[in-house]
């Protein structure tokens, strides 16, 4: 997938609009790590977006950017 990157505090990022209709339009911009291999957002967002994040797996992350399970 090929999107623009945004022009944002003086430089360009990999940011990419998302909108979720529900009872209302919903706009939110992410950030885009085609290397990461996890995506980390908070349980609000997850929420508006319609994914089950109770059914996950609990991932706890540190700034190492490795997870440790629990």
């Amino acid at each position: 997938m090929n999107f623009p990157y945004i022009f944002l505090e003086g430089r360009y990022l990999p940011i990419v609009p998302l909108e979720r209709k529900g009872e209302e339009w919903i706009e939110l911009h992410a950030f885009i790590d085609s290397g990461a291999s996890y995506s980390i957002f908070h349980a609000d967002i997850a929420e508006i977006l319609g994914i089950e994040f109770t059914k996950g797996e609990k991932n706890f992350m540190n700034n190492r950017n490795y997870a440790t399970m629990n």
